[in-house]
């Protein structure tokens, strides 16, 4: 069974604009990242970083209201345009990301729009209903029933057909076109709700809330549904809001709402490692697109170029030697926070050798983290070492604490457990 994946990233949040700044959903298309969300706002980036607040003429919902605006909750591409979809049925189109038309006006009362996908030639769109629309273009819609016994929120493309699901229960619906589906079990009973829901990493996701907290379930054939295994599950209320990969790993993020970011990784698609970026708020959505992990989230967007430690060189120190496909062995010698103040720390194996003292390697304190390493001896009294910190992302971080006698550190392709850089 592979590990999961519990490094931390060295993610950037940057600030939104618009009045609600509340994205749902994202998206990259024509060299941009593009969410949309509540108020009908719409913005795009092309780096992660700068964001802009596309305008788009939508009617209010309730003329004696004009304040409020219906929401776009989801958008999907058929390679050549966009179609974001919302409430109060709600839909709009771009053929570049930029600029956008109102293709159905919001109407009070009208069913809102859960979830849009694309495949197969039509966009299919779950309304909170027993039924979906389907459109060749995005502007012309048509009604097909998909089940008499409940109701469809989430859907996705898989390579062939499309699936559908309830916000929670035991079926799923099966179309190659939108307009005939099949029921099959899927063994979703378990969910209070579910948020998320996407084809990535070879399966399709499910995810959201159960009683314990965040829950995922994932599927690689029409035998159903299987719980994945999430590590340290955080407070009973968060949830799963999105999925994205980049192909080496599968990454599930959520939050509680307006409090937290909680972000969960694998590199086997089925066990979850925990991370807690310290964003200001929850989130909403993750993509991975040119080279980029994006996450958009209540006020904020935050991007990182890797899931393993930002993607960045740590710095080695003098005489490290290379022993070959990126990984270095050196001696760091005694920590003394007058002359080596500032740390990079990662997470994962590395060999502590033979000199050192091995009480050392038990905790280090930084201002704002801890660094947790637990030691195996060998018979030839070699030491392993496992470090992972707590509480923080990785980073630079203060030593604030006494000196720790140096080991022989090994450094690795996969980011680096520990470096020393003696001015910051």
């Amino acid at each position: 069974m592979a590990l999961p994946v519990s490094t931390y990233a060295a993610w950037t949040e940057v600030s939104i604009p618009g009045e609600t700044q509340r994205p749902q959903d994202i998206i990259y298309f024509n060299s941009l990242f593009v969410a949309v969300g509540y108020d009908a706002e719409i913005i795009t980036s092309p780096d992660g970083a700068n964001w802009t607040l596309r305008s788009l003429l939508v009617n209010p919902v309730d003329p004696e209201n004009p304040e409020y605006l219906a929401a776009f909750r989801a958008v999907a591409s058929d390679g050549s345009k966009l179609v974001a979809v919302g409430d109060n049925g709600l839909v709009a189109s771009s053929t570049d990301g930029t600029t956008w038309t109102v293709t159905q006006e919001p109407v009070e009362g009208a069913n809102g729009y859960a979830d849009i996908a694309y495949g197969n030639g039509v966009f299919v769109v779950t309304n909170f209903t027993s039924s979906v629309l389907v459109s060749t273009d995005g502007v012309e819609w048509v009604e097909h029933s998909v089940t008499n016994d409940g109701t469809v929120r989430n859907i996705a493309f898989l390579e062939e057909e499309f699936v559908a699901i309830p916000s929670s229960g035991d079926t799923a619906y099966l179309s190659e076109n939108g307009t005939s589906w099949n029921g099959i079990t899927s063994n979703l009973s378990g969910f209070y709700f579910i948020e998320a829901f996407a084809f990535t990493f070879d399966a399709l996701y499910a995810g959201g809330r159960d009683p314990s907290g965040p829950a995922i379930s994932y599927a690689t054939d029409e035998s159903g549904f299987t719980s994945a295994n999430l590590d340290n599950l955080p407070a009973s209320d968060a949830f799963i809001s999105g999925f994205a990969s980049d192909g080496s790993v599968v990454a599930a993020v959520g939050g509680q709402y307006s409090v937290a970011t909680y972000l969960y990784v694998s590199s086997d698609g089925t066990n979850f490692g925990l991370q807690e970026p310290d964003f200001s708020s929850s989130s909403n959505g993750i993509i991975y697109a040119n080279g980029l992990w994006v996450i958009i989230g209540e006020g904020f967007a935050a991007y990182t170029d890797s899931l393993s430690g930002g993607g960045s060189t740590p710095y080695l120190v003098d005489g490290a030697t290379d022993l070959g496909g990126g990984w270095y062995d050196t001696w760091l010698g005694d920590l003394n926070i007058n002359s080596w103040p500032w740390v990079y720390a990662g997470v994962g194996w590395f060999y502590a050798g033979n000199a050192g003292n091995s009480n050392a390697s038990s905790w280090f304190f930084f201002t704002n983290a801890q660094l947790n390493c637990w030691v195996w001896a060998s018979e030839n009294s070699a030491q392993w070492v496992y470090c992972q910190p707590t509480g923080q992302p990785l980073g630079w971080w203060f030593v604030d604490g006494d000196s720790v006698e140096g080991f022989t550190y090994l450094f690795g392709p996969d980011g680096a457990v520990i470096g020393i850089q003696d001015e910051f």
